[in-house]
């Protein structure tokens, strides 16, 4: 006999003189044809008669079997730390708290906060969990088998992206600085990357990746942010096809060191990161544009130190203060 033929044969076994395998299920149709294989022997051994002996096919069975129980152990416990993490951020996101959710759900207080938590044995009903899936409106899969802080596509990373700047602006945690180009003149590093020209007192905007034969105009000044980004600035430039009307914003990270670490003053090194334009269905333009917009609004904010507004703030809050507001 051949070596294959031994390997063939391997595993095999006859019932009634028709030839069988046993199965090493390694998914759920492998599974269901073990089970047939395992009610295969136990049918021949229950036909036996009482001289006939059974032990060959019981050895068969135990095999089978173990080969079933190994497969269902792969399979591994439910893993609770999804289900946790993403019930805390959908509630955070929506300004909601626990307490909150369980009256929404009509569930006693304090059961979704006792058992939805890390490491914690007790687990929630599939009905609350389908509520929850249900409130929310996401794929109740997803609720307990993806991280949602986790964005599953590049327009929603760019949009959380957005809308974190946008808070950390509106805190004050972020600073950003006109680089100039259309109210206010033009800072000298933004010159020398070849981005803008002029042409009959309008300043052109050429744009990574998008047609040059295209005009594309300069139509607010460029901001750029610091902190962001321990060594590169982030870099937001307005600007629309001249054509049109809505305005499109391009991003770039933005440094002052070469490629070895030496710093090269009044020069700059572009990336770019992505642009609003790419975006099919202008998601991406809404919340750039209530980005530039309170951007602008804090730009040409009258300028206070902390200590002094907390200052003002202060006087202005004593009870024997009269309304000037207006």
């Amino acid at each position: 006999m051949s070596r294959q033929f031994d390997e063939y044969m391997a595993d095999k076994f006859e019932i009634y003189g028709e030839l069988h395998s046993l199965i090493e299920p390694n998914n759920f149709g492998e599974l269901i044809k073990a089970v047939q294989i395992k009610d295969i022997i136990q049918t021949a051994i229950g036909g036996l008669m009482h001289d006939e002996t059974s032990s060959g096919l019981d050895d068969l069975l135990q095999t089978q079997l173990d080969y079933i129980q190994e497969y269902i152990n792969s399979l591994g416990e439910f893993d609770n730390s999804f289900l946790v993490n993403n019930i805390n951020y959908l509630t955070k996101k929506n300004d909601l708290r626990i307490g909150d959710l369980e009256k929404l759900l009509g569930i006693s207080a304090g059961y979704i906060s006792r058992t939805a938590k890390e490491n914690s044995g007790k687990k929630l009903s599939i009905d609350v969990v389908w509520k929850i899936a249900k409130l929310f409106e996401i794929d109740i899969r997803a609720l307990l088998e993806v991280d949602l802080r986790i964005p599953n596509s590049n327009s929603e990373m760019l949009i959380n992206f957005l809308k974190k700047i946008y808070k950390q602006t509106e805190e004050g945690t972020l600073e950003w600085i006109s680089n100039g180009g259309y109210e206010c003149e033009l800072d000298e590093s933004i010159k020398t990357v070849g981005l803008l020209t002029e042409e009959d007192e309008t300043t052109l905007y050429h744009p990574k990746g998008l047609n040059p034969e295209a005009k594309f105009i300069l139509v607010n000044d460029i901001f750029s942010c610091e902190n962001i980004n321990v060594e590169k600035e982030v870099l937001i430039i307005p600007f629309k096809f001249e054509k049109s009307e809505s305005t499109n914003y391009d991003f770039f990270l933005r440094w002052s060191e070469d490629d070895k670490g030496k710093p090269n003053y009044g020069k700059s090194y572009l990336e770019h990161m992505f642009n609003t334009v790419d975006d099919p269905f202008s998601n991406l333009d809404v919340y750039a544009d209530n980005l530039y917009r309170l951007i602008r609004a804090r730009e040409y904010n009258t300028r206070l130190s902390p200590a002094v507004k907390d200052i003002i703030t202060e006087y202005l809050k004593e009870e024997n203060s009269h309304d000037y507001t207006n």
